[in-house]
């Protein structure tokens, strides 16, 4: 009867053998990536499909144009950088941090009067991302 009592007290038996696997965290971080990367692609294509029907013959039409694939490149980023995190991959982590700075970081640079980048919508624009990056960043540690 003892062996059986030493069994069960084993540190064994009290271990969670299951594997690690993907944080529950991680996950509906990534499938809110996922949505809204799929939104701003849809976004971004009907505003190219306008840009280039009404506006591509006028001139002075370059700010936009780069506007709109810069966001198209960092959406994609970001895309890939959750797809690689859903896997656990470091770099995704990486490729999602480029992925929505980019526009952050343009959107300051192009800003002719830095006023205006500090009025309540484009701190809420801007508040997103951070904390989408934050949120990521405390689960950096399950990614290899």
């Amino acid at each position: 009867m003892s062996t059986n009592i030493d069994e069960l007290l084993d540190e064994d038996f009290f271990r969670d053998n299951k594997p690690q696997g993907r944080p529950v965290f991680l996950t509906v971080l990534c499938i809110l990536t996922f949505v809204g990367c799929g939104l701003l692609f849809i976004l971004n294509f009907i505003a190219l499909a306008q840009f280039i029907s009404q506006r591509l013959p006028e001139e002075n039409t370059t700010i936009e144009a780069i506007n709109l694939f810069i966001s198209m490149g960092s959406t994609l980023l970001c895309l890939v950088g959750a797809i690689l995190m859903l896997r656990l991959r470091r770099a995704g982590f990486f490729l999602y941090i480029i992925g929505e700075s980019a526009p952050l970081v343009y959107s300051l640079v192009m800003i002719e009067e830095f006023y205006y980048a500090l009025n309540m919508i484009s701190f809420a624009g801007y508040l997103v991302p951070v904390a989408f990056i934050v949120m990521y960043s405390m689960n950096y540690k399950h990614l290899k």
